[in-house]
């Protein structure tokens, strides 16, 4: 079986990472249990009491992180460079001190409390902050903590990011305003009911393309796997699936994390709350720019970054949900800025060859939010060398990288012919057109919200779709249309059941 630790130490999924909250905090039995398990083992020589202090702070909060990080299945990114903790930056502000977090970080990590990556920075590449995951004897004390009872420090509904995603400080105008009192009135429309969903592990699968091109790896590998297999019969099996991917019988590469269950219909798992808080959040200091609405709970998971399979167990006052979402929302809105009603799905005017539908999907999203072309063609040849780094890869991404081995699209070729298939809108594609874009949807989606919150019906928002209890469906389908024909003059958009 894989553990937690081995997606890190061994398989590298250091993309598969959380940010630090500097604001979580709890006081469960468990975590001060483990809080003082893990003081106990911190060398305390030459520790002045000020660091002392600030010691005992950053251990707290680097224990709620890592806790959450481990329920999500994911690593946690710190920074460990000087210039994060200045005064100028966020860190700084907030007095965390360098050297009492790094003491706490290190100390951790020689007592096998905590693995660890260290990050770097080069010409060549963006870099990556440094990774560190929790041990075995954390997840002693983490299994009993439930996520709610990790709570952090909310700030204001509406948020103005920069050029680097940082908030920054804003003028209010009649529009924030009014933008807020609209988010608190859902908000509070949120706290008096009660969201739940239950923890549903989302479908991972081996990457063929990975075990293929690390052979020498396999025989220390596969014990790991609990797979039955010598290497041998498993590059076979990994072969057939690059050949016939959809053979059923390839299901040998289902990858199965092993401390959650996968979903089925009628299986039973335990429930979590859910604490929902909407924000919008804008960028590139533009409040013309982005707005999407953004989960931003006090304490709790995010049900945005839960998998769909999580998403379809939540409930509102103990009431089944259904999600809706509209149909290639951001091609639709392109065609409807110019007075056309976008017929059909807007892949399949690219390409006939239903192998390419994963290929298309992907580009045309890339196309909607790159500069230019060169960038576009950029961002698609680093996802596939990322997907090919890594062992382990969503469903989705499996098939885009199965798909991209077998034809080898020509991305520039490949993004004429959708200029091409599009052509009314064909200057829209690599012109940065999806901040715009968010900025239009955000409104379509807070109307649709505001009409419920109105009634006192609480609906879950996830960017281009939306989860509500089954009772008010049909209200939804004809909100969520009659929101998106008073945005865009009059046309509509397909609303998919997802």
């Amino acid at each position: 079986m894989i553990t937690y630790e081995s997606l890190f130490e061994r398989y590298f999924l250091f993309g598969w990472s959380i940010k630090l909250d500097v604001y979580r905090t709890s006081e469960h039995p468990e975590i001060n249990r483990a809080f003082e398990a893990v003081w106990a083992t911190l060398p305390a020589e030459n520790r002045q009491r000020k660091t002392e202090q600030e010691m005992r702070k950053h251990l707290k909060m680097l224990l709620c992180n890592l806790l959450v990080a481990y329920k999500s299945t994911k690593c946690l990114a710190i920074p460990r460079k000087a210039e994060s903790f200045s005064n100028g930056n966020r860190l700084g502000k907030l007095s965390i001190h360098r050297t009492a977090f790094l003491a706490v970080v290190d100390g951790m990590f020689a007592q096998n409390w905590i693995g660890m990556k260290t990050g770097y920075k080069s010409k060549d590449k963006e870099g990556r902050l440094t990774r560190i995951w929790s041990g075995s004897v954390l997840h002693a004390f983490f299994d009993t903590v439930p996520e709610e009872d990790i709570s952090t420090q909310v700030g204001d509904v509406v948020i103005l990011n920069n050029e680097d995603e940082k908030e920054i400080p804003y003028v209010d105008t009649p529009y924030t305003v009014r933008l807020r009192g609209n988010l608190e009135r859902i908000n509070s429309v949120y706290e008096q009911n009660y969201f739940a969903y239950s923890e549903v592990s989302e479908k991972r699968y081996f990457n063929p393309f990975w075990f293929l091109s690390n052979p020498q790896d396999l025989d220390s590998i596969l014990p790991t796997l609990n797979i039955p297999y010598t290497s041998n019969q498993f590059v076979d099996i990994l072969h057939q699936y690059i050949t016939c991917p959809d053979n059923p019988q390839h299901i040998s590469i289902h990858y199965h994390y092993g401390n959650k269950m996968e979903f089925e219909e009628h299986s039973v798992a335990m429930p979590r709350r859910l604490f929902p808080r909407l924000a919008a959040i804008y960028c590139r200091g533009d409040f013309g720019l982005g707005g999407r609405l953004y989960s931003k709970p006090a304490r709790g998971v995010s049900w945005q970054s839960l998998s769909q399979g999580a998403r379809n167990t939540i409930t509102i006052n103990q009431e089944q949900t259904v999600e809706w979402d509209y149909s290639g929302l951001h091609i639709a809105m392109l065609y409807a800025r110019k007075g056309i009603q976008m017929a059909g799905k807007p892949y399949s005017k690219i390409d006939n060859n239903v192998a390419m539908k994963p290929i298309v999907k992907k580009l045309l999203l890339t196309m909607i939010n790159a500069e230019n072309e060169t960038k576009t063609i950029n961002s698609m040849t680093q996802k596939v060398w990322e997907l090919q780094q890594s062992p382990i890869l969503k469903e989705r991404d499996l098939k885009f990288l199965t798909a991209v081995m077998a034809l080898k699209p020509d991305w520039k070729s490949l993004i004429g012919k959708v200029k091409e298939a599009h052509a009314p809108i064909g200057r829209c594609f690599c012109s940065d057109s999806g901040v715009k874009l968010q900025r239009i949807d955000s409104k379509i989606m807070l109307d649709v919200v505001m009409h419920f919150a109105g009634k006192g019906i609480p609906c879950l928002p996830v960017h281009d779709s939306v989860i509500i209890s089954k009772f008010h469906e049909k209200e939804l389908i004809d909100t969520m249309d009659d929101a998106y024909r008073a945005n865009m003059n009059g046309l509509c958009c397909g609303i998919d059941k997802k």
